[in-house]
């Protein structure tokens, strides 16, 4: 596919996507109202049905699905993690251009943004914490490396574009921000659509050198 049909059909697709959102957030708010009158006879209190229905507006408003996090401390007398991967796939086949996502971090008392550098390559067999992109990432920003892109069109146009497409993120942290044992941290994933995705993080006991942050469909 020539860049330009990708450019076309990402803005096709993204505006119906959105739309399509839109209405099934309209349908699950009455169902959900619906319910409401009806639960003083159930066992359902309200909490737990706000909580379901905050549960489902959340995937139903992400353009992409985390199946896991992934950091690695840093071997120092103070261990930290300055380095996270996070692997990616797109929900929807519809292309999801890198260049309109943001990472959005809060970090003790800093509010952190991070953006594509244009690093993107391929994982390869040197695996990911022996990769150039992880080895040489500079902070403040994030790369790709692809696990799975059939037609190349991460690689070569930094678009995702079909559901079976897979991807590492890759951000680096400052020294001053690394990431310690026990800290909690909300992440969130900004596109410039207005869809979004936000997950949090668990820092766990530096007892090995790589450590799961976050695992399952996020």
């Amino acid at each position: 596919m020539s860049p330009s049909a990708l450019f076309q059909s990402k803005h096709a697709w993204t505006t119906l996507s959105v739309v399509i959102i839109f209405i099934l957030v309209f349908f699950i708010s009455a169902i959900v109202a619906s319910v409401l009158i009806t639960s003083e006879s159930t066992s359902v209190t309200e909490e737990e049905m706000q909580q379901l229905v905050d549960d489902t507006l959340k995937d139903l408003t992400s353009y992409m699905t985390i199946s896991e996090v992934v950091g690695r401390f840093d071997g120092s007398s103070d261990p930290g993690i300055n380095k996270i991967a996070f692997l990616l796939k797109p929900m929807f086949t519809q292309p999801i251009d890198v260049d309109s996502m943001t990472l959005k971090m809060n970090v003790e008392d800093d509010m952190l943004l991070y953006q594509f550098d244009g690093s993107v390559d391929s994982l390869g067999p040197s695996g990911l914490f022996s990769h150039d992109i992880w080895n040489n990432l500079s902070e403040g920003s994030f790369g790709i490396i692809t696990v799975y892109d059939k037609d190349s069109s991460v690689t070569s146009y930094q678009v995702f574009n079909d559901r079976s497409d897979m991807a590492y993120l890759i951000i680096s942290l400052s020294d001053s921000h690394r990431l310690k044992s026990q800290e909690e941290i909300e992440v969130r994933f900004l596109h410039t659509s207005g869809l979004h995705k936000s997950l949090n993080l668990h820092v766990p006991l530096p007892m090995k050198q790589v450590v799961t942050l976050a695992q399952g469909f996020l």
